[in-house]
């Protein structure tokens, strides 16, 4: 969302277009919208130039986006179900995680 830039960063989204679309959500009986944070746009690192592991903190103005896309949908009495990291190249925190595919879990 919106249609046209869905997968880019929340941050470069038209906010008019936006306030469209949740609109017609409306107007076609929707209660809830599905909206992806994606880890690379959202830490400003797209290219996953910077190590994912240390560099994991959403930035101020993708916070700032975030808001603004869940006072949208408020005005139109929609919900938003936000989506964490979709995507992220090999799943790279595995590694770093305590419990790995059923590995080291306690019985």
């Amino acid at each position: 969302m919106p249609r046209n830039h869905a997968w880019s960063s929340m941050e470069v989204w038209n906010w008019i277009e936006v306030e469209a679309e949740l609109a017609a959500a409306q107007e076609l009986g929707a209660n809830v919208v599905r909206i992806f944070i994606d880890y690379g746009y959202s830490t400003a690192n797209p290219d996953y130039a910077l190590d994912p592991v240390s560099n994991f903190s959403p930035t101020t103005t993708y916070i700032e986006a975030i808001d603004e896309v869940l006072r949208i949908a408020d005005r139109h009495g929609l919900k938003v179900v936000l989506t964490l990291f979709d995507f992220m190249p090999g799943f790279l925190f595995v590694d770093h995680a305590p419990a790995r595919c059923g590995r080291g879990i306690p019985r």
